[in-house]
C-alpha cells in the first residue's frame, strides 16, 4: 500500500482501498488495476491539481517567510531586536497583521512561521484571536484613506457583480483615474469599496440596493458616479435598469451609462 500512498491511495476505516480523486473504493489490492486508473482522466486531473496546489502553497510560504525577514529586518535597523518590552507586542503584531492581508498571506498561515518570528524579533504574536482583533482597526484606516482618495476624484465608474445563485456574495469596485506621482502621468485605478455576503437570493432590488449602500458608505456623491459596468447576467443588467429608472423618477441618484 505505501508503494502508492503518494499517487493519492489510502485505506479507509473498513480496511478498504480508496482513491483521493474520488474517494471511492478501488477494490481488491491489485497493482495492475491500480496503474490502470492512475492512467484515468480524471486521475490525472487529479494529480495534476493537487501539484499545482502544492506549488501554490509553496510560494505561499515563500512569500511569508520573504515578508517575515523584511519586517525582521526593519525591527533589527530600529534597534528593538535587542529589547523585550511586552507593550510593544501590540504595535508589532498589528503591523504584523497588515503585512500578511498587504501580502494576501492568510492569518491562518500564521501558526507555521509563529516559533521562528518570535525568536527572531523578540516579540510575540499571540494568539490567532489576538492578530484578528487588530483587523477592524487596520480596516477602518483603510476604509477612512479610501474615502480621502474619492473624494478627490470628479468622475468614477463602478463595475459590479454577484453570485445570485451561487453564494449570494456581492462585490462592488471603483473604477477611477488618478495621477501617478512617480510616472507623473495619469493612470487607470480600481479599488474594492463594498463587498458582502447575503442570506437571501440576490434580484435586481437586493442587487441596486448594495450598489447603493456601497456608494454611501464611501461617501461617493451622486454626480461622481457616471457609469456602471457588469456582465451579461439577467440581475446585473435589471439591477442597472433599476437604479435608472428610480433615479428618474426621484430626481435624487445617478443616472448611470
Amino acid at each position: 500500500m505505501a508503494t502508492f500512498e503518494h499517487r493519492g491511495l489510502y485505506l479507509d476505516s473498513n480496511g478498504q482501498v480508496r482513491c483521493s480523486c474520488n474517494n471511492r473504493q478501488c477494490g481488491e489490492w491489485d497493482k495492475y488495476k491500480f496503474e490502470r486508473h492512475f492512467d484515468q482522466v480524471g486521475h490525472k486531473k487529479f494529480e495534476t491539481d493537487r501539484e499545482a496546489e502544492r506549488v501554490h502553497q509553496a510560494s505561499l510560504d515563500e512569500l511569508a517567510a520573504k515578508a517575515a525577514r523584511e519586517e525582521l529586518e526593519r525591527l533589527q535597523a530600529a534597534g528593538t531586536r535587542s529589547t523585550r518590552n511586552v507593550d510593544a507586542d501590540i504595535p508589532f503584531r498589528e503591523r504584523f497583521v497588515e503585512m500578511m492581508m498587504r501580502v494576501g498571506i492568510p492569518l491562518n498561515k500564521a501558526d507555521k512561521m509563529k516559533s521562528w518570528v518570535e525568536s527572531e524579533c523578540k516579540r510575540s504574536l499571540g494568539s490567532q484571536a489576538d492578530l484578528a482583533g487588530h483587523i477592524p482597526k487596520l480596516l477602518k484606516r483603510e476604509e477612512e484613506l479610501q474615502e480621502s482618495i474619492l473624494k478627490g476624484i470628479k468622475y468614477i465608474s463602478i463595475i459590479f457583480d454577484a453570485t445570485p445563485r451561487q453564494g449570494d456574495f456581492f462585490a462592488l469596485i471603483a473604477r477611477m483615474i488618478v495621477l501617478d506621482a512617480e510616472k507623473k502621468r495619469a493612470v487607470a485605478d480600481q479599488q474594492l469599496i463594498h463587498c458582502s455576503a447575503l442570506k437571501g437570493s440576490l434580484n435586481a432590488s437586493t442587487l441596486a440596493g448594495e450598489v447603493s449602500k456601497g456608494l454611501q458608505n464611501r461617501r461617493i456623491k451622486n454626480d461622481q458616479a457616471v457609469a456602471a459596468i457588469q456582465d451579461g447576467c439577467y440581475t446585473n443588467g435589471a439591477a442597472h435598469n433599476l437604479m435608472n429608472d428610480i433615479a428618474a423618477l426621484t430626481g435624487d441618484g445617478t443616472r448611470f451609462l
